[in-house]
Parts: structure tokens; sequence; C-alpha cells
């Protein structure tokens, strides 16, 4: 029987070494496309992948720096890729996050309905105040840039808006929303059953 040497625990701590030692040859392997340079920077993607990579330390399965290297900069190019996506589309995500200026449950029923596109059953309305509640406390438990993306979107700011506010490239806000909205759907997913 052909047994594999067992995956090291990945730790903060160890993953925060790890990005030390890694952070300069990550790097020099981001390419972003001079079309999107004004926008975008390394640093953005590699803040937002960075993030994610302590979000996500339970999924980490490199056993060494070169295997960890390959799965940050597979997240650093999908971060790349969102980002560039949003920023290219007619319709960007901030047409996915214009919700009532005036916020309130108005503002989180609109984020919800966006969020839970496939859930567009006429029983989703006897779920919303549970729905509204899984929200508030899923935007509760992001970290805290992560919570300030969702509460702008849930206000209707728009990216360069909230970019502007936050000192940050309108890239990066990009990447965070995609982010935002993926963990806010993941969140809400397992609290909010649709039924047919």
């Amino acid at each position: 029987m052909n047994h594999l040497p067992p995956v090291p625990e990945w730790t903060a701590e160890r993953l925060a070494q790890s990005l030390e030692r890694l952070t300069p040859r990550l790097r020099r392997q981001i390419r972003i496309h001079r079309q999107w340079a004004r926008l975008l920077d390394v640093d953005d993607v590699l803040q937002v992948t960075f993030t994610e990579a302590f979000l996500s330390l339970d999924r980490v399965r490199a056993s060494g720096d070169d295997e960890l290297l390959a799965w940050l900069r597979s997240g650093a190019e999908n971060n790349l890729r969102d980002a560039v996506r949003a920023l290219s589309a007619k319709r960007r995500v901030d047409g996915l996050a214009r919700l009532d200026p005036a916020g309130g449950a108005e503002s989180e029923a609109g984020f919800l309905e966006r969020l839970l596109v496939a859930t567009t059953t006429p029983s989703r309305t006897a779920v919303a105040n549970e729905a509204q509640e899984a929200l508030r406390a899923a935007v509760g438990a992001l970290p805290e840039t992560y919570r300030a993306v969702a509460i702008g979107m849930m206000t209707g700011k728009n990216a360069t808006e909230q970019a502007m506010e936050m000192r940050r490239t309108t890239g990066a806000l990009h990447m965070l929303r995609a982010r935002v909205v993926e963990r806010l759907t993941a969140a809400l997913m397992g609290h909010v059953t649709p039924t047919r």
C-alpha cells in the first residue's frame, strides 16, 4: 500500500513566515496588462490573495514552499482575472451592488435578492426575515475590510467612490467585492434553504 507523507498543518504564524520568503517570487510572477496598470497593481492582487490565504488556512494542502507558491499564484491569478473581468464588463459589479441608498431593510432585502439569484421561487419571501438576520450575521463575521466593502455595497456606493474612501485602487475594490460576494453567498446558502 502506497502511503503519502502527511501534509503539515498550516498555522497563521507558519503562513506569515512563508509569505515573507515567497512574496518576492510571487510578485515577479504576477503580470498585469498595461491596459489595467493604472487601475490595478501587484500589491492589490497580493493583498487580496494573502487575506484569502489566511482565511482559508484549513484548505492549504501544500507540503512546502514550491507547492504553497503554486497555490498562492493560482489564487492571485483568479483574483486578477476577477478584477479584470469586473473592470472590463459593461455592467460592472457596481450594477450588482447598486441598491436603495436609503439603506435599512429594503437595502438588505435587495442585496439578498441579488446574492441569492438562484432562489427565485415564490417561497423566497417566506424566509426573508431569516435571510436578513443571516445576512447581518454573515456581514458581522467578515474580516474588517470585507465588512466595510459589504456595507458599502449594501448602501449603494459605487466601486470608484468606495475605493477612494478606503484608499484602494478601483481594481482592488473589484477583487474585494468578488470575494465578499463569494463569502456572503456561501454563508447565506447555509442559512437559507430555498423551497420549490
